[in-house]
């Protein structure tokens, strides 16, 4: 995918952000906090991108130069695809009937950097932003026997799909604090370009 202005502001920013992080940390000499987390993560259907309507998972490391300054790596794997959605949208775009065929389906997965702002509200709960890159994998395979549209028939029509590349993504959610080192994260991602994916969020996180 080649570089657009909101892709090249997205990058500015979560430098921008690294750089005034670490900035901050290194003069007010705060330690850094790292935590873990994990949970699911729910999604809709998008057969352009081929994400499915389920459940999915996210899980990653983070640190926080400060109060209100941080920086987390992530791995999500989607929910997968239908192969009847996926059925229905060859049919239609190929305009053909499918007779006698094998889909195979995968999760997407993805791989991110985000940059984290964090505001927080009294005790009760914290507001949390994040920007940054997802580094995206999507494949896809199907195998044809036999399909026909109005006038042919067709044989051993093969059809395969397999990307990867950089999007920008974005998330806001809260973070409630819990016993201990521990805290939940409710957000909602979204991740722009061509691996577009929407995705409703439950994470628990543990403070190192």
């Amino acid at each position: 995918m080649r570089p657009t202005f909101i892709s090249t502001f997205f990058l500015k920013f979560l430098l921008s952000v690294l750089s005034l992080g670490i900035s901050m940390s290194v003069l007010s000499q705060e330690d850094v906090n790292w935590y873990t987390f994990g949970g699911l993560s729910l999604y809709s259907e998008d057969v352009d991108t081929l994400v499915g309507d389920g459940i999915g998972y996210r899980l990653g490391v983070g640190f926080e130069f400060n109060e209100t300054f941080g920086l987390e790596f992530g791995f999500d794997g989607a929910a997968t695809l239908d192969p009847s959605s996926f059925k229905s949208a060859i049919e239609e775009e190929e305009n053909v009937t499918l007779l006698d065929y094998d889909i195979e389906t995968q999760r997407n997965f993805y791989t991110s950097i985000m940059g984290t702002l964090s505001f927080p509200l009294e005790e009760k709960f914290t507001l949390i932003g994040k920007i940054g890159y997802a580094r995206y994998s999507v494949e896809s395979k199907i195998e044809i026997d036999l399909a026909k549209d109005d006038l042919f028939y067709y044989y051993d029509y093969d059809l395969s799909l397999k990307e990867q590349g950089n999007d920008p993504i974005v998330s806001v959610g809260m973070l409630f604090p819990l016993r201990g080192k521990n805290s939940f994260e409710f957000s909602i991602a979204k991740i722009f370009g061509d691996a577009e994916a929407l995705s409703v969020n439950g994470i628990w996180r543990y403070q190192f």
